[in-house]
């Protein structure tokens, strides 16, 4: 499928990916889209949530596995129908992080052909996944300062040319819906649960 980039999309990618440039943002950039960082959160989390309320009160947090599947494979199966190129293979003047070190594509760079897997972000959907899904399940004032995982993941994926600001808009969207389908079918079968089966009890 061809994906014909909007022009306000191409000049929030220059502006995000070439004009809004620091020493401080090409350390930290890296970092925020580092696949490790997710299951590092997510494990630390596991764990202080188990010590705090117990492993049966944790039970909802296979929603948040849940979610992130869900948001996942909704994001590959666009990946592979919309054949989208990222930005480092497509636009000129894209800087771009690999192998430890920065480069920036040439002014006279010829973008590649075939087909691409930008759109959409899987980080900015799967980050969004997990942050929306944990503070559904525990709206705490903590768990809401999480939002600002998917919006800096998203802003690094840009900055390091990897997605075009629709590709992580797309990702954030389908995290989103992802996010809430599941919240809603644990609400669901909670309300089943305490309907049904008496505290203590068995159906």
């Amino acid at each position: 499928m061809t994906f014909l980039t909007p022009a306000w999309d191409h000049a929030l990618l220059v502006l995000l990916n070439q004009q809004w440039r620091t020493g401080f943002f090409d350390l930290i950039a890296p970092v925020l889209s580092a696949t490790w960082l997710i299951w590092v959160l997510g494990g630390v989390g596991l764990v202080l949530g188990v010590r705090a309320v117990g492993f049966r009160r944790m039970l909802p947090a296979l929603c948040v596995i849940l979610a992130v599947g869900a948001a996942d494979g909704m994001t590959a199966v666009l990946k592979k129908e919309i054949c989208r190129q990222r930005p480092l293979n497509t636009v000129p003047g894209t800087w771009l992080h690999e192998s430890g070190g920065w480069s920036q594509r040439p002014a006279d760079y010829e973008p590649k052909g075939g087909c691409g897997s930008s759109f959409a972000s899987a980080h900015a959907s799967n980050t969004m996944a997990v942050a929306l899904s944990i503070v559904l399940l525990w709206p705490r004032r903590a768990t809401f300062c999480l939002l600002l995982l998917p919006l800096l993941t998203g802003w690094s994926r840009v900055y390091l040319g990897k997605h075009y600001p629709t590709d992580v808009l797309a990702g954030w969207i389908i995290g989103l819906v992802a996010a809430l389908a599941v919240w809603g079918l644990w609400r669901l079968l909670e309300g089943y649960w305490r309907r049904f089966i008496p505290p203590g009890g068995r159906a």
